[in-house]
């Protein structure tokens, strides 16, 4: 079945409303009267639509389009480490470390977005305070664990 966003009447609105009430799923529902699942979430959910607009919308800032990424590279190539990403085995993702200009970002694979994201959050220092205090403590003749 061709499944159409399309403007609906009132006594389908009604209808939708009432067999959502009654516990029908949107994806029934749609099935039913040949629309997509997201018109049937529209008609049924007052504010919905409004709700999840913004995902959509540009920024402005000052008049200026905010929060746009720097562009995907081309090569699909990891911009720290190198590695190849295509879009089904290995992805990009876009880390950015200011919330309001997404363009100071980097496209990185998963192991580096994993990495910028503990250095982000102080794990080098924490680590480096910790291996500091094992050696000195080994040094002191304090017990240690052997594993």
């Amino acid at each position: 079945m061709d499944m159409k966003l399309r403007k609906l009447t009132e006594t389908q609105t009604r209808d939708m409303v009432r067999l959502r009430e009654q516990g029908m799923s949107y994806h029934k529902i749609a099935q039913k009267f040949g629309v997509a699942d997201n018109t049937v979430r529209c008609h049924t959910q007052p504010g919905w639509k409004e709700k999840h607009r913004d995902r959509f919308r540009k920024k402005y800032v000052d008049g200026v389009l905010a929060n746009i990424k720097r562009p995907r590279p081309a090569d699909g190539r990891c911009e720290l480490c190198g590695r190849d990403c295509d879009k089904k085995k290995h992805r990009l993702n876009y880390h950015h470390w200011d919330p309001d200009d997404f363009g100071k970002g980097l496209w990185l694979c998963h192991g580096c977005h994993i990495t910028a994201n503990l250095l982000e959050g102080g794990v080098a220092e924490r680590y480096e305070r910790l291996k500091k205090n094992v050696e000195q403590s080994a040094s002191s003749g304090s017990e240690c664990v052997q594993v």
